[in-house]
């Protein structure tokens, strides 16, 4: 009797063990998968900043068009004086000093400073930093309900091996405020952002920029921290819930209220409820308005592997409200209307409209082909060019390094809310990236997609 007992006990812990061993080996291979997402750190080499400042960027408010914010960073922990000189009165109407945080990174450390203007009248003016003495030229456009101009761009992922003017050109022939849809950077290290910061310099004044953090704004590892330097670059105005206080915001302007949506943190379900409440109330007080959203994940994913579903099921309802959506991180071009797919035999369709932006050729992904989306391109980098007018939105896509070369253009109307793509366009460039030719089932399927989409 105690041998029939004993053999069902042992049956019973060998299973166990032998469940235990099935799980840890999952859990292994995962993280030998999968280990610099979960638990890698970004490497930076050292770095010692000047004393003096070497660039200084410009933002926006609250109030998009008298608001204005300035960054900078030093080596030194000593005052700095800015001066906002006014060039049509010459004279210097404000002077604020600033003692600037320090910033610790694994590359060595740096003090930040922020200085928030508000309420600064239309002119042209400029902003002197001392001790350096440098001088950066600006303007502010009259308050007025005439046109609004942006310039967007998709994941840049800048790194060494960035050695163009495209971003300053873009900026540049938009004349625009400049928009960041996340991964400005391929890592987040200083040697990264000063290359950004070059691609900047060029430019002959300062252009408001702003942005949302991407998945490597942040660094990687179970904890999601964003990198201490990136809520310094990019001051948000702080008006986001608590939770996204920096990372989340909205901007004013007359015709439309810009809302910036940081969708990187969101990991419980308190994240989603607090983020879905407040672009809830952002989208109701912003009135008559354009609404147009922008965050780094997509909604709607136009590329293979990329879906996120707690996002679509949190957000896609109250993002019904918003006129124009766009994203990044996708790593693929893609537009669409908040459609069913029976809806594609009527060629009006209407707001909300959701752009998938990428602004990297070199880490392109495989595009899903879907027959929803409207347009859709890869292999290719992009920016996007956005016209606010009191009826019309018109919304430009154009290569990055050929901005003449329009590649996707529609309209949106303000009071039917009908889109109208432009007629013309070039041929879709739907292309396997080459970095995904030797993926099997994946090419074959991808082969597959586009052939069906290319017949139709």
């Amino acid at each position: 009797m105690v041998l029939k007992k004993t053999k069902p006990l042992k049956n019973s812990i060998l299973r166990i063990l032998s469940l235990l061993f099935v799980i840890a080996a999952l859990v292994i291979s995962l993280c030998v998968w999968r280990w610099d997402i979960f638990f890698g750190r970004t490497t930076e080499c050292a770095y010692v900043l000047p004393d003096e400042p070497h660039y200084v960027q410009m933002g926006l408010g609250e109030n998009g068009f008298s608001d204005r914010t300035f960054t900078w960073s030093t080596a030194s922990p000593d005052t700095c004086l800015l001066k906002l000189i006014n060039m049509d009165a010459n004279r210097v109407d404000t002077i604020v000093r600033s003692t600037g945080t320090l910033v610790q990174t694994m590359g060595g450390e740096q003090y930040m400073h922020v200085v928030r203007l508000q309420h600064l009248i239309p002119g042209t003016y400029c902003v002197s930093l001392e001790p350096s003495f440098t001088s950066h030229p600006f303007s502010i456009s009259s308050p007025s309900d005439t046109a609004l101009s942006f310039t967007i761009f998709g994941d840049l992922l800048i790194n060494d091996s960035i050695a163009n003017n495209a971003i300053a050109n873009a900026i540049c022939n938009a004349n625009a405020i400049a928009i960041y849809t996340g991964n400005i950077l391929h890592e987040s290290t200083e040697q990264n952002y000063q290359r950004w910061q070059q691609q900047c310099a060029d430019l002959p004044q300062l252009v408001p920029q702003i942005a949302v953090p991407g998945s490597r704004d942040y660094d990687r590892g179970i904890g999601r921290i964003i990198d201490p330097r990136w809520p310094f670059h990019f001051a948000l105005p702080l008006n986001g819930p608590d939770r996204f206080l920096g990372t989340t915001a909205y901007i004013d302007f007359p015709l439309c209220r810009l809302i910036l949506l940081d969708t990187e943190t969101l990991e419980w379900l308190v994240d989603y409820t607090v983020l879905q409440t407040w672009l809830c109330r952002t989208l109701q007080e912003a009135g008559e308005r354009w609404k147009i959203v922008v965050m780094h994940h997509s909604v709607h994913s136009a590329s293979a592997g990329f879906d996120h579903p707690r996002l679509h099921a949190a957000l896609h309802p109250t993002l019904d409200d918003a006129d124009l959506i766009v994203s990044g991180n996708d790593l693929t071009y893609g537009r669409r209307a908040d459609i069913s797919l029976s809806d594609l035999i009527n060629e009006q369709h209407t707001v909300p409209v959701y752009v998938v932006l990428t602004s990297d050729s070199a880490e392109s992904a495989v595009p899903k082909c879907s027959p929803l989306d409207h347009r859709i391109g890869s292999n290719r980098a992009f920016f996007a060019t956005l016209n606010v007018e009191p009826s019309l939105l018109r919304f430009t896509t154009r290569y990055l390094a050929y901005p003449d070369s329009i590649y996707d253009a529609f309209t949106i109307d303000k009071y039917t809310k009908i889109v109208s793509e432009q007629p013309g366009l070039p041929e879709e460039v739907i292309e396997l990236p080459a970095r995904h030719a030797d993926s099997g089932l994946r090419a074959r399927r991808f082969e597959q997609l586009r052939a069906a989409r290319q017949s139709q």
